[in-house]
């Protein structure tokens, strides 16, 4: 019999008589799907070495044919994948900056091991910024980590980045003249301001007085 045993990313096939004919001249190709475990797998298998967060394991994986009869084969289990939970410990080990990632060292929940997400460009936003102004020393970023590929989780990390950036309008420096900006009223002061938007970290700047 003719097979290309599939594995946990591939399928296979194997060839086999006819069910109609049962002639040996007459072979039909029987598709084997990727290799998986659980409730949803066409496969029942046995486990020789299970998997761990990171390694592969080995089974052998039983897949039953229409006709009944069932074919074996010997293959990969594939990785349970790493575990981190809200409380699970991390360490900021690069910090991120204006134009380049950060790196954040996150302890599995399962086998202790640490596993390394890339934190974005402080300027690609998607943070949570407390203070947040370009002028600032001491602005807090909190970024949410999602597990990747077959590591499932979901941790909030906060780290401090010193600013040092000057606020920026349809990229300049300079604030922008009084009838690009926006007038608005503050009420606990009684007065008129003329605002414009920073495009570096989406604080409202005021740049004239009324």
């Amino acid at each position: 019999m003719k097979k290309l045993d599939p594995t946990t990313t591939t399928e296979g096939y194997a060839e086999r008589e006819c069910l109609d004919c049962k002639h040996d001249a007459c072979k039909e190709e029987l598709t084997l799907p990727a290799l998986s475990v659980g409730e949803d797998s066409p496969y029942t298998y046995t486990v020789i070495t299970d998997s761990t967060c990171d390694v592969e394991g080995q089974g052998v994986y039983t897949y039953t044919c229409d006709d009944g009869s069932t074919l074996e084969i010997l293959g990969a289990i594939a990785v349970k994948g790493h575990r981190f939970s809200a409380e699970s410990a991390y360490e900021i080990t690069t910090l991120p900056t204006a134009d380049a990632n950060g790196v954040v060292a996150i302890t599995c929940d399962v086998c202790g091991e640490t596993i390394e997400y890339l934190l974005r460009p402080l300027m690609m936003g998607g943070y949570i910024v407390k203070h947040g102004h370009c002028l600032d020393t001491d602005d807090v970023y909190t970024a949410t980590i999602v597990g990747e590929g077959a590591d499932q989780g979901e941790l909030q990390v906060t780290f401090e980045v010193n600013g040092g950036y000057t606020h920026q309008y349809n990229g300049s420096t300079d604030k922008p003249a009084k009838e690009e900006c926006t007038r608005v009223y503050d009420e606990e002061f009684g007065r008129y301001y003329y605002v414009y938007k920073c495009e570096l970290c989406g604080t409202w700047v005021v740049a004239y007085f009324e």
